[in-house]
């Protein structure tokens, strides 16, 4: 689906034309294995406009000095319906923001724990910029969470963005 995805938007598909365009290439397949997940971040170097593209995905954040912001989408993976309905959620990012994107793993590393109350806590605590620590420091908290035992991949991705 991502490689699909990748050569639409390539060729100059919109995202939405896109997307609609994987949904029915999945419910052309067997019913037992046509859905998908997509979590998708389009940003403009330019101007800071970020648009958050998600289909059953798991929450994103962004990272403002102390403030961290949710975004999560309430949508079916795609290939289970005919149409897709496509979360969109636009934003602007300033210098210096941090954008974290996490698998539903690493959200459901506790049973006894909210992913976006413990993720959202951990970002506003820590006065860490660097991507690579950031995401370090959220994967091993999700780890010790598990007992080092994930019921499911765990996987995180960190961003800081900056002006072109």
């Amino acid at each position: 689906a991502v490689k699909l995805l990748s050569d639409l938007l390539d060729s100059g598909f919109n995202k939405e034309l896109a997307l609609k365009t994987i949904n029915s290439v999945l419910l052309l397949r067997a019913r037992s294995e046509t859905f998908t997940t997509m979590d998708m971040v389009m940003i403009d170097l330019y101007n800071g406009d970020v648009d958050f593209i998600k289909t059953a995905s798991a929450p994103s954040f962004i990272k403002r000095a102390r403030q961290v912001q949710v975004i999560s989408s309430s949508s079916l993976p795609m290939g289970i319906l005919d149409d897709v309905e496509v979360a969109s959620e636009k934003r602007s990012l300033l210098p210096q923001d941090i954008i974290l994107m996490v698998s539903d793993g690493v959200m459901e590393a506790s049973r006894e724990q909210n992913g976006e109350i413990w993720i959202s806590r951990l970002l506003s605590q820590i006065s860490e910029n660097d991507p690579q620590t950031i995401a370090q420091l959220v994967i091993n908290r999700a780890l010790a969470m598990a007992r080092g035992k994930p019921i499911d991949d765990m996987t995180v991705i960190c961003l800081q963005f900056e002006l072109a």
